[in-house]
């Protein structure tokens, strides 16, 4: 909870709730909230669940005006994602996606040398998908580093709290969704594909869209 104060039924057991406290609801487990505060309460809903079964689960939190942050991949198709991020900037929530890979001791290790011109120019990057990360040993120590998810789950309190800004909204989810698909296709063509600029169509983007960490969203090409 973000803001106010409120009671919360869960099963047969009841609880209050106040600012900077959360509750893990269980699947298929009654489940009721009841403001007891003198203002609206203001929450954040955060979906962990199964990719299948998160869309509808985050539109119904939206239609609610609770503020949404979900795990990745935030749907099962692009345009499923675009609809998200549509239905949460209608319903005037903040919304996020989780990217705590960023913040990982070898992730900034490496975005440390790049930044010192230790690379030299970058020409191009290749990915490969797995469950080991880079935990940057071979590069000394020369700050601390805290939990990576965390680091993100407190940039995305203040963003729903202070406005500060978030850039990894359900739009960047979208760009995710969008360069999986584009890679299965280019894969069976055996080809290069062009990847088309996202639109959120006939929404205006926020500020926060215009800090897109990784890149930007301009057309580019994808490389089988």
């Amino acid at each position: 909870m973000v803001e106010g104060t409120g009671e919360m039924c869960l099963g047969g057991e009841r609880q209050t709730l106040g600012a900077g406290q959360m509750v893990y609801i269980p699947p298929g487990v009654f489940h009721q909230f009841t403001n007891i505060g003198s203002t609206p309460p203001r929450m954040i809903y955060f979906d962990a669940q199964t990719t299948g079964r998160r869309a509808a689960a985050v539109k119904k939190a939206a239609a609610l005006g609770k503020h949404v942050y979900c795990e990745k991949p935030t749907a099962v198709s692009t345009e499923s994602t675009l609809d998200l991020y549509r239905t949460a900037k209608a319903a005037g929530v903040k919304n996020g996606v989780v990217q705590d890979k960023l913040w990982l001791p070898g992730m900034l290790k490496i975005k440390r040398l790049q930044e010192h011109g230790f690379f030299g120019k970058i020409l191009s990057v290749r990915g490969e998908f797995g469950y080991w990360v880079f935990e940057g040993h071979k590069v000394p120590e020369q700050e601390l580093y805290d939990n990576a998810f965390k680091v993100q789950w407190e940039m995305f309190l203040r963003h729903a709290a202070l406005d500060e800004p978030f850039p990894w909204t359900l739009l960047q989810g979208a760009k995710g969704v969008q360069l999986a698909e584009l890679g299965l296709e280019s894969w069976a063509k055996r080809s290069w594909v062009d990847v088309p600029a996202l639109e959120a169509r006939a929404l205006p983007l926020s500020h926060d869209e215009d800090l897109d960490f990784a890149g930007n969203s301009q057309g580019m090409d994808w490389r089988r």
